[in-house]
């Protein structure tokens, strides 16, 4: 055997070990790898709850396992020009009723209280669209069975944001000690009752397409 036959045959099992090496790096990543599996509600809500607006996205997690240490961001971009004429881009905080949970399972609400405090305060469909506002929700969190991290983001435009219509509920006590969770109404919206200080209702019609 030559020398040059003995250097194909080292750099062909070299390749070989190469390849195979990389490969298994590849699939064991590909399926060793956590999905999220969190599903977010098409449409947000924006109505009155206990006479004080609020806005209100549901989050529902569909993997077997829950995801546990759980918490969110809502964050509003809106587009404004500035006094020098500039166009540009500002992130706003949303303050959520409760942006922790232990565990999540099939499905939970955030809400952010549109109070003075609120940036959302003086908003009104008009300046929502004027503005071309986007909502931005982040979740984070630990897989309870891999225990590896689990992250997701949803983005909803301001035709997504309804004024006026309130997230339909999917729990319903049949008996006094029965209570069946119904996901299929998960994206449902109902039209909310209009307040002095809350002057919109959703179009029932509207809220079905």
């Amino acid at each position: 055997m030559t020398r040059a036959a003995n250097f194909l045959v080292v750099v062909e099992s070299v390749t070989g070990l190469v390849v195979t090496a990389l490969a298994t790096g590849i699939v064991f990543v590909r399926f060793s790898r956590v999905r999220s599996k969190i599903r977010f509600v098409k449409r947000v809500a924006i109505s009155p709850d206990q006479g004080v607006p609020n806005l209100t996205v549901r989050i529902g997690n569909e993997r077997r396992a829950p995801i546990v240490d759980v918490s969110f961001r809502m964050t509003l971009i809106r587009t404004i020009t500035t006094q020098e004429g500039v166009t540009m881009y500002r992130s706003e905080n949303l303050k959520l009723v409760h942006d922790q949970t232990p565990i999540l399972t099939s499905a939970t609400l955030l809400r952010h209280v549109i109070d003075p405090e609120s940036p959302m305060v003086a908003d009104t469909p008009d300046t929502f669209a004027a503005a071309d506002v986007e909502l931005v929700v982040a979740v984070r969190g630990t897989d309870e069975t891999s225990l590896q991290p689990v992250h997701a983001r949803k983005n909803w435009s301001f035709k997504n944001l309804v004024w006026g219509a309130r997230l339909s509920d999917v729990i319903t006590e049949t008996t006094p000690t029965d209570i069946v969770l119904d996901l299929r109404r998960f994206d449902d919206l109902e039209p909310s009752d209009p307040t002095p200080d809350f002057p919109y209702r959703a179009d029932p019609e509207t809220l079905r397409s």
